[in-house]
């Protein structure tokens, strides 16, 4: 079982970081200017791809099954000049492979940078039609099959999954658990896999085990 991890990068662009970049306004204001930004409500990117505005590929370039293990690259094709998108937790990402495991979306990370570095962002931002590249924390979503090979083939974005599950992946973040713990989280919610079986995959600490089954309980009986 791989995990994922990149390097948040420091320089980071307010582009990036805001999520909103438009052609700015100028307003005096007591002799002096201040800068005002328009806001554009954010779309889903499932929406998006729905309706026509962007075309997307999500890639696992290096095999990996749980962190930071998708690479989303989105491309603008239509709608206004500036597209704001969210990457909505809980989106399934179907494997072509039948025995390759499908993936759940835990949230974007931020906009990849090469070299295993990411800038991050909550939001999608597209000024352009040329190739964007994100990055996106995403968990295994079958215990029993492999690991998605590595660069191999296009996953297809999904439905969303149930809302326990979104319970799970919101909950896991807040409680700060490592990536094993956010994985034994999912599986114990999903599959209910045992502590050995967890660590016949994936090392796992028995704290962590812990905290991970609590999240599971909490949102299995909501």
């Amino acid at each position: 079982m791989k995990f994922a991890r990149y390097t948040l990068a420091i320089a980071l662009l307010p582009f990036f970081m805001t999520g909103q970049q438009t052609t700015p306004s100028a307003t005096p204001r007591n002799g002096r200017t201040t800068v005002t930004r328009p806001s554009v409500k954010p779309m889903s990117i499932q929406d998006a791809e729905h309706a026509g505005l962007v075309r997307t590929s999500y890639r696992d370039p290096n095999g990996s099954s749980s962190g930071d293990s998708v690479l989303l690259v989105v491309v603008k094709t239509g709608g206004p000049d500036r597209l704001v998108l969210t990457i909505p937790t809980g989106l399934l990402l179907n494997n072509p492979l039948p025995n390759s495991q499908n993936m759940i979306i835990a949230g974007l990370k931020g906009r990849d940078l090469g070299g295993g570095k990411y800038t991050p962002t909550s939001t999608i931002t597209l000024t352009d039609h040329r190739p964007a590249r994100y990055l996106i924390a995403a968990y295994c979503a079958d215990f029993h099959k492999e690991n998605p090979p590595a660069d191999a083939f296009d996953f297809n974005l999904g439905t969303t999954v149930d809302p326990g599950m979104i319970c799970v992946l919101n909950d896991a973040r807040t409680e700060r658990l490592s990536i094993a713990g956010t994985q034994a989280a999912v599986w114990i919610y999903s599959e209910h896999v045992t502590f050995s079986e967890m660590n016949a995959k994936m090392p796992i600490e028995l704290t962590e085990w812990s905290r991970a089954a609590a999240v599971a309980s909490r949102c299995a009986s909501k």
